[in-house]
């Protein structure tokens, strides 16, 4: 079992979880562990929202993954609910299968990519970073989730002793059990293994002469410059992460592709040989990475001068001068102007520069002393140009968005197409065309109310107001104005009783009182589920916060499930269960009800007393911390830490439902009121003991005083002789058969008539000697007849006994 360690506990850590390698893991609360898992897994759902509201984010591994973890292709998922999957692999980013393009919002998430990380955050929720190259996760929580969440990143609440709880709620400090709870399967996907109890660490099968190197390596974290940070960040986790991946890949450096350098952290990214310029905003504090040498010139003091490749010298000077331009036209020129400066105009200062690019001269951009105007980079999207007479432009060249913010000292003196900036709209299309309606003359923008309809002056046209509000809404959808149609008054109620998959699926219906709301909605016949319209049976399903189409399955060792109509129709398959306890008074049983109970007495966790376990099928060994017991013959398997923690698994011959026959002893028995409920009962219990009877358990539940069953022995009748105290009737026998029952044949062994509570009634007669018609009758309860081996049974009269030879 890898090693855990505490980081640094508590809320004054970063709320952060992060995974890298795709074994090694830590925890909001600061718990590292190594999980070797190859499977995909929860990393973080809110546990204390059962609306299937929040965010589902699951890590993806690398089932081939091998002794390179930082090569292998992983991938992250976040389902966002009622909408679909994000998926991020390498720096390809798709949203329900459909790739897109960064960056991109869906609805109120982020998407964006900054040096070598993708970024997907939402407001007053998280922020998550995926690092393409290396498949690392880092996950940052709001924190409103505190003491909310649940799966490998652990509960949130500052306490890393309870961060080790699986998926069925129980605490561990086995590892793989912890692992294994959280594993999803993936929809058509193989069956993914689960890892052993116990496994071992990577650096357990190594050569002692790598494990020195190795720890020569990683103990450079205790050392400076890390020690200056251990009194924030404690180093032990690391250390053990460290050793991991080296004696996972060998205990080699980092190493950057040629011509590549490595940087630690950085605040704003260099120039990438693959990317362009992106500066960080407040998401991230600094970023690692191979990148290109830093290309940087400077002009500093009284004209002290630094080139990019580091030579420094002095030139004083009062011109203007180049200070770099491309070889190549097409590029840039960036030009200084000096000036004379200091007390007595002996030494030279820069008056100005000047940058143009593309030899285009609107492209011209002169900084100076002035402080005319300032540009500033907001974000990886936004630039900013700010001017000191109270412009504000800010602009995304990525998707084409620009917005001006002008100050009071504009007001009353604007035109354009931003309008005139008075407060009244109907003069903002000054420019443009009017629209004559009856002989009037109406203004751009100007509503003319008719009879039948509500018109719009638009372009010098009048445009009907429903074809305006149509492409206001999402494609595919249209705009619901409750009864203001040309075509007549609208059967919809618009927003207020939307037809949706939900709906549809619980054959929801709406009143007739219901007002009706304007807004977006789907044609007739169709469903409205997210932004998307859908046919009935189109509507996706709803698996674990997951959304699948119709025709996905979903599959496990107990049921196999394909989504069908916005519904999963499932088959269910017998499968093994476990049942667990720890502690005092920590109880789980099979069907996975948690419970607590406490008591000094013995008590049973399983039973069946019509069992007798033969030694030849009982298989006891050690396992590690563990003892275990094998029962081959029942399906059975006990798992004991020795301490107080017990685990038993039962193969799938021991489930059966008990749910319909106990609804029907139910309204059976208390339906008999009026005499009879006992053999109602009766008959319930029996009905259920011959299910279990077919799936080969046997229960033996009938007693003396709970539903006894009358015994009827078939025999022959007869005649007790009275007691005569004489040599005669000592020599007679204490039986003799009636008159009119004699016999031709010797009296000897007699078949027998036995109660069995589940046993087959094929047994030879007189018409089927060797019993070959009767093996394939069902398992019985009742009284059937046992005969010695050479005789058989008169089926007839079932009162004679035959020789098998008659």
């Amino acid at each position: 079992m890898g090693p855990w360690f505490p980081s640094r506990a508590g809320l004054e850590r970063e709320m952060t979880c992060r995974s890298w390698g795709q074994y090694n893991y830590e925890t909001f609360d600061g718990l590292y562990y190594y999980f070797p898992g190859k499977c995909s897994y929860t990393l973080l759902k809110d546990c204390e929202d059962n609306t299937q509201s929040s965010v589902l984010i699951q890590v993806h591994n690398d089932p081939e993954c091998g002794f390179r973890p930082y090569s292998c292709t992983r991938s992250v998922s976040l389902f966002l609910p009622w909408e679909g999957e994000i998926r991020l692999q390498n720096y390809n980013v798709s949203f329900k299968g459909q790739s897109v393009q960064l960056p991109h919002n869906i609805h109120d998430i982020e998407l964006e990519r900054i040096a070598d990380y993708i970024l997907v955050s939402q407001a007053q929720g998280f922020m998550l970073a995926w690092q393409g190259l290396s498949s690392s996760i880092y996950i940052k929580m709001s924190p409103e989730f505190v003491g909310r969440t649940c799966g490998l990143c652990g509960n949130f609440n500052a306490d890393i002793q309870d961060d080790l709880k699986t998926s069925y709620g129980m605490l561990t400090e086995d590892i793989a059990i912890f692992g294994n709870s959280w594993m999803e399967e993936e929809p058509q996907g193989p069956t993914c293994p689960t890892i052993p109890s116990f496994y071992p660490s990577p650096c357990s099968t190594q050569d002692p002469h790598i494990l020195m190197k190795v720890e020569e390596v990683c103990a450079s974290l205790l050392k400076e410059p890390f020690k200056s940070c251990h009194q924030f960040v404690s180093p032990y986790s690391y250390m053990a992460s460290c050793s991991n991946d080296l004696c996972l890949s060998g205990p080699n450096g980092i190493e950057c592709p040629l011509g590549l350098h490595y940087r630690e952290c950085i605040t704003c990214c260099p120039v990438h040989c693959s990317v362009e310029r992106m500066c960080i905003d407040n998401k991230l504090q600094c970023l690692d990475g191979c990148y290109c040498p830093d290309g940087e010139c400077s002009v500093t003091g009284d004209m002290y001068f630094q080139s990019f490749d580091g030579h420094v010298y002095t030139f004083l000077a009062t011109c203007q001068y180049v200070l770099a331009k491309s070889r190549n036209s097409g590029g840039f020129i960036v030009t200084i102007q000096n000036a004379p400066c200091g007390p007595n105009l002996d030494g030279a200062c820069i008056q100005s520069v000047n940058l143009i690019l593309n030899d285009d001269p609107r492209t011209e951009v002169t900084l100076s002393h002035s402080e005319v105007f300032q540009i500033q980079e907001l974000s990886s999207m936004f630039v900013q140009v700010k001017t000191s007479q109270g412009l504000l432009l800010q602009y995304n060249w990525r998707e084409f968005r620009l917005y001006l913010q002008l100050g009071e000292l504009w007001r009353d003196d604007t035109v354009g197409l931003c309008g005139t900036f008075n407060g009244n709209i109907q003069d903002d299309f000054l420019s443009e065309c009017p629209c004559s309606f009856l002989g009037a003359e109406y203004s751009p923008g100007d509503v003319i109310l008719t009879s039948s309809s509500v018109q719009i002056c638009q372009d010098g046209k009048l445009i009907l107001q429903t074809i305006i509000t149509d492409k206001l809404c999402p494609p595919g959808q249209v705009y619901e104005d409750c009864g203001n149609r040309l075509e007549g008054p609208s059967t919809s109620k618009g927003l207020a009783c939307l037809p949706t998959c939900e709906s549809y699926l619980l054959n929801l219906t709406c009143s007739i009182h219901e007002p009706c709301v304007p807004g977006c909605v789907c044609p007739a016949g169709l469903l409205k589920h997210g932004d998307e319209c859908f046919e009935p049976i189109a509507c996706p399903c709803l698996w674990k916060g997951k959304e699948y189409y119709p025709g996905d399955r979903v599959s496990s060792p107990c049921h196999q499930c394909v989504c069908q109509h916005g519904s999963f129709q499932c088959e269910f398959h017998p499968c093994a269960s476990m049942c667990t306890l720890y502690g005092d008074r920590h109880y789980r049983t099979f069907d996975g009800l948690i419970f607590d109970y406490i008591g000094a007495c013995k008590v049973y966790l399983l039973k069946n007393p019509a069992s007798m376990i033969e030694r030849q099928n009982v298989y006891i060994w050690n396992a590690g911390y563990f003892t275990f017991i094998h029962l081959l013959q029942y399906e059975l398997s006990l798992l004991w830490d020795r301490k107080t923690t017990i685990h038993i698994q039962a193969g799938p011959r021991w489930q059966v439902d008990v749910t319909w026959f106990y609804m029907n002893c139910l309204a059976d028995t208390c339906g008999c009121s009026r005499g009879g409920d006992c053999e109602c009962f009766c008959t319930s219990v029996a009905v259920y003991a011959h299910r279990c009877c077919h799936h080969g358990i046997t229960i033996d539940w009938r007693t003396p005083s709970l539903c006894r069953f009358f015994l009827h022995y078939m025999l022959s009748r007869l005649q007790l002789l009275k007691y005569n105290h004489s040599d005669r009737y000592r020599r007679a026998t204490l039986f003799k058969l009636a008159a009119g029952s004699t016999t031709d044949y010797s009296m000897g062994p007699l078949c027998q008539w036995r109660y069995e509570s589940c046993v087959s009634p094929c047994f030879r007669t007189c018409s089927d000697p060797a019993a070959r018609s009767c093996v394939d009758i069902l398992k019985v309860e009742g009284c059937v007849a046992q005969c010695p081996v050479h005789m058989v049974l008169d089926e007839v009269l079932t009162l004679q006994l035959h020789h098998q030879a008659s």
